[in-house]
């Protein structure tokens, strides 16, 4: 679709279908990296889940940046890359094993589930604002920074905005696999912390134009993105029996999902009613 759009139209209606398309696959993916996992290294599957969704934003925004600024061709560079790369891993995706036992019903298998199982609820309820907040500041950092970068400093670079946008989720990442080690509960509240000294940073380096201090901002966020999620993902995993983990991790990527992508969306609107500041301290608040 991207690669071929010919107007705006085309390519909502192709981020409209990658959208569908994700949303479907994630949970099916993070369920079978679940089960997949040996069972003398259970943090396996929680660790290439957590870095996986961090490390693909960072590396898209990251590539995304700097093949804009290196060919006039980008669109198409971009969306081949990223054509081949899915290719590749629908081939790999066809080769791996069955986790779960064939059943009647293939069709009636592709219908959307979201189910927390009863186990799973209570721990997944008291995620929610963490996994919310560590999200939303990730859009918050990688929505505006290409716009502060322009405003405050007159970078105008799109390799430098993907650059910038990518420390987040790099950082993220990282994080990730840093706590593996450390009990779910509290890579979750060293990941609260963390996005709350994030979104403090945000809001003095807006202030003050400082440009290290919006980097070391997205750093802090990182660090929250990763811990949490990661958290996350350890505490709810147990919890769930294999046919369950499909819905129970759909229902914790819708949390994840809207608070990425509503914030970004009004941040987006009200940025040019009200300034950059007021809605930078508004969201980090």
């Amino acid at each position: 679709g991207f690669l071929v759009a010919r107007d705006v139209a085309w390519i909502v209606l192709a981020r409209v279908v990658q959208g569908v398309a994700t949303g479907a696959a994630t949970s099916a993916f993070g369920a079978a990296l679940l089960e997949l996992a040996p069972a003398r290294k259970p943090r396996l599957g929680p660790a290439v889940n957590a870095v996986a969704a961090a490390g693909g934003l960072g590396l898209g925004a990251l590539v995304a940046g700097a093949l804009v600024a290196a060919t006039p061709a980008a669109g198409t560079a971009i969306w081949g890359v990223l054509a081949g790369v899915l290719l590749a891993a629908l081939v790999a995706v066809a080769l791996v094993p069955e986790t779960a036992a064939r059943r009647p019903g293939a069709l009636a298998s592709l219908r959307p589930r979201v189910a927390v199982p009863p186990a799973a609820r209570a721990v997944l309820a008291a995620a929610v604002p963490a996994l919310a907040g560590a999200w939303m500041m990730a859009a918050l950092f990688m929505g505006l920074v290409p716009t502060i970068l322009a405003v405050l400093w007159g970078v105008h670079s799109l390799a430098a905005a993907g650059a910038a946008a990518s420390v987040e989720p790099l950082v993220a990442a990282g994080a990730s696999l840093a706590v593996g080690a450390a009990a779910p509960a509290r890579a979750m509240v060293l990941g609260v912390r963390a996005v709350v000294v994030a979104a403090g940073l945000v809001i003095v380096a807006v202030a003050s134009r400082d440009l290290p201090l919006l980097l070391a901002a997205g750093a802090f966020g990182g660090v929250g993105f990763g811990a949490t999620f990661s958290g996350g993902l350890r505490s709810l995993a147990p919890l769930a029996t294999a046919h369950e983990r499909g819905g129970m991790l759909s229902a914790m990527y819708v949390v994840c999902y809207l608070a990425f992508g509503l914030p970004a969306i009004a941040a987006g609107r009200l940025v040019g009613s009200l300034g950059l500041l007021p809605v930078v301290v508004g969201f980090g608040a």
